[in-house]
Formats: structure tokens, C-alpha cells, sequence
């Protein structure tokens, strides 16, 4: 229990590290270097991945990129950002980039133009 009105945000935490940790569904994870390239999330907000010093990089918008780690379920995170992110195949694209942060599931395509 929190004594806040912002206690929703600790239990987004808790919410998160128990669906990370207790994941059922499994995700073969995609090469790095098949996934880099342009994602966008809405039109104003792309989603850049990239291939740096044999490390996966995520730099959403104009901000820095950041490393992310590989993690068994198949998917990278960034523990300090509370971010989560999958490559998912399917049938209309090679890879669409599934981003979860604070409990929330966004999905961004490929850029138009832009190998994947």
C-alpha cells in the first residue's frame, strides 16, 4: 500500500517486474542486425535502432541513444527506463517494434523506405 495519490505509479512498477519475470508467452529473439533501421510510432515520433559496438542501441525522438540488454524471454529492456522491447514478425512486415514502458503497450512500424 502507498499514502499517495501517485501510488498507481509503484504499482505500474510491480505490475511490470511481475510480468517480465512470470511471462508466459516465449519470443525467439531477432538478430540485432535484422532488426536495426527507422521505426515510427506516430508520424512526429520516430524510433531509431541500431547496431553499436556489438550492442543493441534505442533512441526514441531526439534523445540519446541508450543500450539495451538482451533479456531470456526474447526481448531487450533498459532497467533504468522501465522499458521493454520486442520485435514481433508478422505477416505484412518483417519486424514491428512492440515498446512497453510504465505499463503501456505501443506498437511502431517500420519507416517507410527503411530495411528491417
Amino acid at each position: 500500500m502507498t499514502n499517495s495519490e501517485d501510488g498507481w505509479e509503484l504499482l505500474v512498477s510491480v505490475r511490470a517486474a511481475v510480468d517480465r519475470r512470470y511471462a508466459i508467452t516465449r519470443i525467439t529473439p531477432a538478430p540485432p542486425a535484422d532488426v536495426t533501421g527507422r521505426y515510427v510510432l506516430r508520424d512526429d515520433y520516430p524510433i531509431d535502432i541500431a547496431l553499436t559496438d556489438g550492442q543493441l542501441t534505442f533512441a526514441a525522438s531526439t534523445q540519446q541513444p541508450v543500450v539495451l540488454s538482451a533479456a531470456p524471454d526474447g526481448s531487450y529492456r533498459h532497467p533504468d527506463l522501465d522499458l521493454e522491447v520486442r520485435f514481433v514478425q508478422t505477416d505484412d512486415q518483417p519486424h514491428v517494434l512492440e515498446l512497453r514502458q510504465e505499463g503501456v503497450t505501443q506498437t511502431a512500424r517500420p519507416a517507410t523506405g527503411q530495411p528491417t
